[in-house]
C-alpha cells in the first residue's frame, strides 16, 4: 500500500531512468482514458440512484465513503489545504449540478452538455491571457461537433440542461485550477483534501435539506452497491488519476479528452443494454476520437517533421 501510495505522489522512480521524460505526456493521457471510462459508466448508475435518493444525499455519501478512502494521506500543510478548499468547493459545484440537472434531463443531453468544457477551457485560458495552439481549437471545434452528434436529443430544452451548462463551466474551472495547482503539490495528497472538503458541502446540503434521512433505519436502505462503486471506483480512482495525469498534461489537451466520456457513455450502452448507434452517432465518436489524437505529442510532433 505505502509503494503504490509513494508512486502516486511522486511516480515510480524505478521506471524513470527506463522510459524517460518522453513517454510522461502519454502515461498522463493513457491516465486520463481511464477517468474518462469510469465517467462514462456514471450516467445510467447516478439516473437510476437518483430514483429512490435526492441529489444532496446521494453526493453526501458518495463523497463521504470517498473520502474515508483517502483519509490516511491527509497534511496539514497549509498551502495543501488551501489548494484543496478552492478545488474541493468548484469540484463539489461541478457534481452537485450535473446530480440536479440529471434529474429533469436524458442521460445524452446531460453528456453534451457537461462536455461543453471543451469549450470553456481555451476560451477561459484564452480571456486570461494564455495563447493557444491552432491545433487546441482545432481540436475543441472537432470534439464539440464529434459530441453534439453522439449525443444529440430532439427533446425541447429544460431546466436540467441549464444545471448541466453549469456543470461544464464549474468543470472547465477545475480542470484549469488542478492543472496550477498539481505542479506543486503531491496527487495523493490533493485529492485527499479536495474530496474531504466536498464531502462536507455536501454533507451539509443533505442535512439542512433532508435531515430526516440521517437515522440508522433510514441509512439501511440506501442502494448500498450503486453508492460504493460510485464512490470508490468513479469518485476516489477517478481524482487520484485526474490529479495525476494533469500533471502530465495541459488543462487544454485535458479536457478535449474528457469528451470521451459520452463515447464510453455508448460503448457501456451497447455492451450492457445492446443499445446501438447509428451513423450519425458513430460519425460523432470518430470525431471525438479524431479530437484526442489531434492534441496527443505523437500528432505535434508528426505536423512538425513536415
Amino acid at each position: 500500500m505505502k509503494t503504490i501510495a509513494k508512486w502516486l505522489q511522486n511516480g515510480d522512480p524505478a521506471l524513470k531512468p527506463h522510459l524517460g521524460t518522453s513517454l510522461e505526456p502519454y502515461l498522463g493521457i493513457a491516465a486520463l482514458f481511464g477517468v474518462t471510462l469510469l465517467w462514462g459508466s456514471t450516467f445510467v448508475v447516478v439516473k437510476d440512484t437518483l430514483n429512490t435518493l435526492s441529489p444532496s444525499l446521494l453526493l453526501s455519501v458518495r463523497f463521504i465513503l470517498s473520502a474515508l478512502c483517502l483519509l490516511p494521506f491527509l497534511r496539514t500543510d497549509l498551502k495543501l489545504w488551501f489548494a484543496g478548499t478552492e478545488l474541493g468547493l468548484v469540484l463539489f459545484v461541478g457534481y452537485a449540478t450535473q446530480t440536479i440537472g440529471l434529474q429533469y434531463t436524458s442521460v445524452h443531453r446531460s453528456a453534451f452538455l457537461t462536455a461543453l468544457n471543451v469549450f470553456f477551457v481555451p476560451l477561459f485560458l484564452s480571456y486570461f491571457g494564455h495563447r493557444l495552439s491552432r491545433q487546441i481549437w482545432l481540436a475543441s471545434l472537432l470534439a464539440i461537433a464529434g459530441v453534439g452528434l453522439l449525443s444529440y436529443d430532439v427533446t425541447p430544452p429544460n431546466g436540467g440542461d441549464l444545471w448541466c451548462l453549469g456543470t461544464a463551466i464549474a468543470y472547465a474551472i477545475y480542470i484549469i485550477r488542478l492543472g496550477h495547482y498539481g505542479q506543486t503539490h503531491p496527487a495523493l495528497a490533493l485529492s485527499a483534501v479536495q474530496l474531504w472538503v466536498s464531502a462536507i458541502f455536501a454533507t451539509l446540503w443533505a442535512i439542512l435539506s433532508q435531515p430526516a434521512w440521517f437515522t440508522t433505519a433510514q441509512l439501511a436502505q440506501l442502494p448500498w452497491g450503486a453508492l460504493m462503486y460510485l464512490a470508490i471506483a468513479c469518485t476516489t480512482v477517478t481524482t487520484l488519476l485526474q490529479a495525476w495525469g494533469q500533471q502530465r498534461v495541459s488543462a487544454s489537451q485535458s479536457a478535449i479528452l474528457f469528451t470521451l466520456e459520452p463515447v464510453w457513455a455508448s460503448v457501456f450502452a451497447f455492451v450492457l443494454l445492446g443499445e446501438t448507434l447509428g451513423l450519425q452517432g458513430l460519425t460523432g465518436a470518430a470525431l471525438v476520437i479524431m479530437a484526442t489524437f489531434v492534441t496527443t505529442p505523437f500528432f505535434s510532433t508528426s505536423r512538425s517533421s513536415h
